[in-house]
């Protein structure tokens, strides 16, 4: 999954993930995932979110820094 994106020009837009509810979302359960948020987007998840459930799982969470957007991850209360 990709989050990317940022408009250089008026309105300024960004790219926005907004996961709602406050269950947990996985990332990996019960496979191989990759998350990469770049390029000033921004992925926010409400609830927990786990990262490469289970013990065969091989996921990664990539936050990108490119220029003057930097990218971010906010989960729950902890951003």
């Amino acid at each position: 999954m990709t989050v990317s994106g940022a408009l250089v020009t008026p309105p300024f837009g960004l790219s926005h993930l907004d996961v709602l509810g406050t269950s947990q979302s996985r990332i990996g359960a019960g496979g191989d995932a990759t998350m990469i948020v770049s390029n000033g987007a921004l992925a926010e998840f409400a609830g927990d979110l786990v990262i490469a459930n289970g013990s065969a799982s091989v996921s990664t969470v990539t936050v990108e820094t490119a220029g003057l957007l930097n990218a971010r991850l906010r989960v729950a209360d902890d951003s």
